[in-house]
């Protein structure tokens, strides 16, 4: 993660940033579809920052290997299990396992676990805060 964002608000430390969709949005304040959510940030530079100001944020190193090893790691894991178990599964339903099934195998426990990695991520999300690097 490399944003950009605007502070909008700063209370006993906490540190509240909405991400910036496109550069028109750093001098505007009206309501529009492109407002989103807040999130809190860390500070960890201690640069002067103050309400209304325009920051570069980053994850973290740790926070962006686990984000890389559940994005990642997960469904090809899942996928390698896939072509092991497509014999296993063939040989209960009374088939053999060609090239088809062993494709079939990869395909789909990899795209079902992306599509879950997809979904919990966006509906819980990643543990970790990212930090302000820079004040543009």
């Amino acid at each position: 993660m490399n944003d950009r964002g605007i502070v909008v608000s700063m209370q006993d430390g906490n540190i509240m940033v909405m991400a910036m969709k496109s550069s028109s949005c750093a001098g505007c304040m009206s309501e529009c579809s492109r407002k989103s959510d807040t999130f809190a940030v860390a500070n960890r530079l201690n640069l002067d920052v103050k309400v209304g100001s325009v920051v570069r944020l980053k994850a973290t190193k740790k926070l962006q290997l686990l984000q890389g090893a559940v994005s990642l790691l997960v469904p090809i894991l899942c996928a390698v299990a896939g072509y092991f178990l497509s014999g296993p599964v063939c040989a209960l339903l009374g088939k053999t396992a060609g090239d088809g099934e062993q494709a079939l195998g990869v395909l789909i426990p990899f795209l079902l676990s992306s599509a879950l990695v997809f979904f919990l991520t966006r509906k819980f999300p990643m543990p970790g805060t990212p930090e302000i690097v820079e004040v543009l």
